[in-house]
């Protein structure tokens, strides 16, 4: 889930900052009346670079999707299931295995946890 955030943010994002820089150097060049062929010529082969490496990472996102995805499991509550993806699930626990103590002390962290967030 990290590795998905950071690709995400990180490389993904430093690309579509540097394709946004590169809309506004081709504006301004626009406005001032500046953009000949040579300047189109030299945005459109860094702008195809850009893709190219955004492709890269987009396949590469896909693969840590899929493989968070892969493992799942089936949550049964009476005569109902239910299909839950791991990647999903934050914590799981069975509260009527637990004795008496053992849910005093877990449900004693979570309001722990709920207090100093």
């Amino acid at each position: 889930m990290e590795e998905i955030a950071a690709v995400r943010k990180k490389e993904i994002g430093a690309i579509n900052y540097a394709l946004e820089r590169l809309r506004l150097k081709q504006r301004k060049l626009e406005l001032n009346n500046s953009l000949d062929d040579i300047a189109k010529q030299e945005i459109a082969a860094e702008k195809a670079g850009y893709e190219a490496q955004y492709k890269q990472y987009q396949v590469q996102l896909v693969e840590c999707i899929r493989r968070q995805d892969r493992d799942s499991l089936v949550a049964t509550t009476g005569k109902r299931s239910t299909l839950k993806f791991l990647c999903k699930v934050v914590r799981a626990f069975q509260p009527n295995a637990m004795s008496l103590l053992d849910k005093m002390a877990h449900y004693g962290t979570k309001l722990v946890e709920c207090l100093t967030r």
